[in-house]
C-alpha cells in the first residue's frame, strides 16, 4: 500500500478515474432527482391504491 500523499502519482489513472466518476454521478444525480420525486409520487399513488384495494378485501 502506498501512503495517500503519494496516490496522485502512483495512480494518475485511478484519480482521474474517480474525478470523473464523481462528475458523471452528480450528473445523474441532479437529473435523476427530478424523475425520482415523479416515480416516488407514481408509487405512492400504487401504494395507496394497493392499501385501498387491502381495505376493501377485508371482510
Amino acid at each position: 500500500m502506498h501512503p495517500i500523499s503519494e496516490w496522485p502519482h502512483s495512480h494518475p489513472l485511478g484519480l482521474s478515474r474517480l474525478s470523473l466518476l464523481s462528475k458523471s454521478f452528480s450528473n445523474v444525480s441532479s437529473q435523476a432527482s427530478s424523475s425520482q420525486v415523479q416515480t416516488q409520487k407514481a408509487n405512492s399513488r400504487k401504494r395507496m391504491h394497493h392499501q385501498w384495494l387491502l381495505l376493501r378485501s377485508l371482510p
